[in-house]
């Protein structure tokens, strides 16, 4: 989407209203495309430039977490919401990769960090619509519950369950019951996974990354 393109040039809010506006009335999308959500997670979550006195002070601060939170209860939300999460999810999947794990031992990674933010910011918001959770919900579960998935891929995975069934049990419900009728074998460990949720604690992002 060209919207995004401009991200640099424009406010978080007035890029994530456009947003909404231009997707509303569209079909909705599983999922947006790869350079649509890699141009989001280049907005910092907050970025601060700010110059000595003698070159002119510049203070620019930058939120694109505020600015998706706060479209969360409009009409058209899911629309950007639901395929954006299922990106972000898809990118941190990708990020624990061997060859991403490499570079993640050499190079911090700002967009991964900002990829944790930004799920947590959708999540903790009780108005973020059903569908976008439910959504968000089955992407981790199977992250969860791949006996080949990545041990600090399933602790994520685990701490963003956590987090939805802290703020969003119906949903979460929802996607295990979805779940379990597609794959009725299913049930045991899904009911396992719902129990275990419990026991998680939920601490900042600021001591996880993706």
């Amino acid at each position: 989407m060209s919207i995004v393109s401009s991200s640099c040039v424009v406010r978080e809010d007035q890029l994530v209203y456009t947003l909404v506006a231009v997707c509303e009335p569209q079909d909705a999308l599983k999922k947006f495309p790869d350079d649509v959500v890699k141009n989001i997670l280049r907005i910092p979550y907050v970025f601060k430039c700010v110059t000595s006195a003698n070159c002119g002070l510049i203070h620019f601060t930058r939120n694109i977490q505020a600015a998706l939170t706060s479209v969360a209860s409009w009409i058209g939300s899911e629309k950007v919401l639901s395929p954006l999460g299922h990106g972000l999810v898809a990118r941190y999947q990708k990020f624990f990769s061997d060859f991403c794990r490499i570079l993640r031992f050499f190079f911090f990674s700002l967009p991964s960090k900002n990829s944790q933010v930004l799920l947590e910011g959708i999540i903790a918001t009780t108005a973020t619509p059903c569908t976008v959770i439910k959504n968000m919900a089955s992407q981790l579960i199977q992250i969860e519950t791949d006996p080949s998935a990545h041990v600090e891929k399933e602790v994520v995975a685990r701490f963003l369950l956590s987090l939805i069934q802290q703020r969003h049990p119906l949903s979460l419900q929802s996607a295990i019951d979805a779940l379990q009728e597609d794959d009725v074998s299913s049930k045991e460990i899904l009911d396992r996974l719902l129990l275990s949720l419990s026991t998680v604690r939920v601490n900042s992002s600021s001591q996880k990354h993706f």
